[in-house]
């Protein structure tokens, strides 16, 4: 929503558990400090970087996580379900299974051990990957405490 009103914007995403699983050991700290400083970051981009991230951060402790790469979304792979929510709601999707191992693409360099930050409808989507100030930003190493 915020990027159809013209606001840079980012969704965050945290592979772990599917939900039938106990979530107690997912790395939430990990996710929530990775999106902490990539937000300080997108927030020092110029208007013409792109509105729309994805962010996703592998279920690891932040000592071993590699670092941040930006890249094209590949292919992956979910079990689909189709789950009655409530009367005349549904939810659609299901665990995920697999990336696909497209060398540069986000799943290639998840499965890798680095936090993926993709540009959505914007830059590959339309022939234009981002400029190296702005990749040189994005994915720089994390600060430590």
């Amino acid at each position: 929503e915020g990027a159809l009103s013209g606001v840079r914007s980012l969704a965050v995403s945290l592979e772990h558990a599917p939900l039938d699983e106990a979530r107690e050991g997912a790395h939430w700290g990990t996710a929530a400090e990775v999106a902490r400083q990539v937000v300080q970051r997108l927030l020092q981009l110029a208007d013409e970087a792109p509105l729309l991230w994805s962010l996703n951060i592998p279920d690891v402790d932040l000592d071993a996580l590699k670092g941040i790469k930006i890249c094209q979304p590949g292919r992956r792979d979910y079990h689909s379900s189709v789950t009655p929510e409530k009367e005349g709601h549904y939810r659609i999707g299901g665990p995920h299974r697999s990336f696909c191992d497209t060398p540069g693409t986000d799943g290639y360099w998840f499965q890798r051990g680095f936090a993926v930050l993709t540009p959505l409808a914007t830059s590959w989507a339309l022939g234009r990957p981002v400029g190296p100030q702005v990749q040189s930003l994005l994915e720089a190493p994390l600060e430590s405490d």
